[in-house]
């Protein structure tokens, strides 16, 4: 497996879980260690499905917290390369949530929050990022996940959701790295929103024999606006 030689590993790790005694001490971890490498040759091998059913076997409950989280890592490797990239990204978050249980210290998770990010960025429906918002939900990636709906809704020009999900990053995330560019975007809302408000578009007849209607409208919606003072 180190020296690349994918399919001649698949072959030896099937071999060492057949041959294993039942009555093998420590069988059970034994046969999760050999499955665990089993599944990192069948994704070497280009075959994530088989990886993905390989880890089925394995109770992540039943392992050290080492080898616990390079099982969540293989497969959200497995789902990416298998082009499921919510699955893999949930994987991610299932990791950070269990953390504060399991006595897992993220901050020695190799690339964690970055390899997160790489897929919140190229998933596309907004749909599925808000999934992952309720999935990651109190858990150190959270403001990841809002953060990148957020940018989604605004390119999208959903500019109420994204409001409302603004005010509720910078009331629950305000410690974030991300909160200063949160803010701004709330920022050139309130400023787009106040554009809004100046431009006004008025359609009536000032010709014709209409004509004197229409000067009373533009008056009447003049001064609704407050445009005139009472002095004019």
């Amino acid at each position: 497996l180190l020296t690349k030689h994918a399919e001649d590993s698949i072959a030896a790790f099937k071999k060492a879980i057949d041959r294993t005694p039942e009555a093998f001490a420590g069988d059970r971890n034994w046969k999760n260690y050999v499955r665990y490498n089993l599944a990192a040759a069948y994704l070497d091998a280009g075959s994530p499905k088989s990886t993905l059913d390989e880890l089925k076997a394995i109770e992540p409950d039943s392992l050290d917290v080492p080898n616990r989280i390079k099982y969540f890592q293989l497969r959200a490797r497995a789902h990416e390369q298998s082009g499921n990239l919510t699955a893999a990204a949930r994987e991610w978050a299932e990791l950070a949530k269990q953390a504060p249980s399991r006595g897992i210290d993220l901050s020695k998770v190799p690339m964690l929050e970055s390899n997160f990010d790489s897929l919140l960025a190229r998933i596309q429906d907004r749909g599925q990022l808000e999934e992952l918002v309720e999935a990651t939900d109190k858990s150190p990636l959270a403001p990841h996940a809002l953060f990148r709906l957020i940018r989604r809704e605004l390119d999208e020009n959903k500019t109420a959701k994204a409001s409302d999900h603004i005010r509720e990053f910078l009331r629950l995330h305000a410690s974030s790295p991300k909160a200063a560019e949160v803010g701004q975007w709330l920022r050139g809302l309130r400023e787009g929103d106040s554009a809004a408000e100046l431009s006004i578009g008025l359609l009536v007849p000032q010709t014709g024999k209409y004509a004197r209607f229409g000067q009373r409208i533009i008056q009447g919606v003049s001064l609704a606006l407050g445009i005139f003072d009472g002095s004019e």
